[in-house]
């Protein structure tokens, strides 16, 4: 089956880029052909032609198959960030400000899958009936909202918002999000929903490996505490110096978007091959719980979003892993907390993935062959 994925756009978010791939990987583990709806907001001016710019110089070096245009985000001009999308994440060219009915046809497509990531929050959704799928009204395909996620569990809809998206979720053959508090908020859109693993979690260590391959060598040998706070400030930067000298004088790595040679895949290694993790990042925790790396996930208040982390680490009996800024900053070490019982987390996560697994591929199955 063609399938058509809605997510948030491929920008520099590596979180974001990397659930996008895995739920790739598992729709062609399924038998399916997917490919990304790609686009952009309204980006233009100086920022926009400088990014374009370094694309076109990147195609005529030798670079990938995907849309020439892509307007600046960060990390997006990157050129790992370039390579790794266009040559591991199959997507359409770049559509601007909404999609047309007509990429349907353009693209063979047979089914719409929107999710992962924040799809569902207005905030983050600049035409939020687009990720409701307003641009498919009246064409004949499936339609299946994957790990979807409102980000939070606040109601952050206008009333407009709430009247025209409700109309057109009840059009969805199958609706899924992310977090338990996802449920009451897709039923005040008047869908029932039931929960799902990230695509991240649903691919796997093992594909995940896949994708490294061998040239990402473990460095256990040289351990180090990998930092990935989005909104660092200076009473933060203060306690991750001063966690790295009480546990022995760890080499801090930072692993932002913005650093030259980290793309997705050096991101990944990074995380795999720290001893310790501190991040604000719901991807981030993820990865940590892939490779068994210890971590201390913190509460970003100025993004929000803490209903992620809870559905995640609750389940895990892993709540002790989280904390807000506050508490954050007078941390002193790591090595008070109680070890993380991996064999439990792999257990939780086995099971989740069977579900999530099945959810997705008896979504896709024509109501004839159920």
């Amino acid at each position: 089956m063609k399938i058509g994925i809605v997510t948030q756009p491929l920008w520099g978010n590596y979180g974001g880029i990397l659930q996008n791939y895995a739920l790739q990987q598992v729709l062609r583990e399924m038998g399916h052909d997917p490919v990304t709806l790609d686009f952009m907001w309204g980006n233009t001016g100086i920022p926009y032609l400088l990014s374009s710019a370094k694309r076109i110089l990147s195609r005529l070096a030798g670079g990938g198959q995907a849309s020439w245009l892509i307007p600046y985000a960060p990390g997006r001009t990157l050129p790992e960030v370039i390579e790794f999308v266009d040559t591991c994440v199959s997507h359409t060219q770049t559509f601007w400000n909404g999609y047309s009915p007509r990429l349907i046809d353009r693209y063979g497509l047979e089914a719409l899958i929107v999710g992962s990531d924040q799809v569902w929050r207005p905030k983050y959704s600049q035409a939020i009936k687009e990720m409701f799928l307003s641009f498919a009204e009246g064409r004949d395909v499936a339609r299946v909202a994957y790990a979807a996620s409102f980000g939070t569990s606040e109601w952050e809809f206008s009333p407009a918002q709430e009247r025209v998206c409700s109309r057109l979720l009840a059009k969805f053959d199958a609706v899924s999000v992310r977090e338990e508090d996802g449920i009451p908020l897709a039923r005040r859109l008047g869908a029932e929903a039931t929960v799902v693993q990230d695509p991240t979690l649903m691919l796997g260590r093992e594909g995940f490996d896949r994708l490294l391959g061998p040239g990402a060598a473990d460095t256990a040998g040289d351990p180090s505490l990998g930092v990935y706070i989005l909104d660092p400030d200076p009473a933060m930067d203060r306690a991750v110096e001063t966690i790295a000298r009480n546990m022995g004088g760890l080499r801090t790595v930072k692993m932002k978007e913005e650093t030259h040679g980290i793309g997705p895949r050096e991101w990944i290694s990074a995380i795999k091959n720290a001893r310790y993790v501190l991040c604000d990042s719901f991807h981030g925790t993820i990865f940590c719980l892939l490779y068994h790396v210890p971590f201390i996930s913190i509460v970003n208040e100025q993004r929000g979003g803490l209903s992620r982390f809870i559905s995640l680490l609750r389940p895990l009996g892993l709540m002790d892993r989280l904390a807000d800024s506050r508490d954050f900053v007078r941390m002193t070490t790591l090595d008070s907390l109680p070890p993380i019982d991996w064999a439990n987390v792999d257990r939780v996560l086995a099971e989740g993935r069977e579900h999530s697994r099945r959810f997705l591929r008896e979504s896709l199955t024509p109501p004839r062959l159920r």
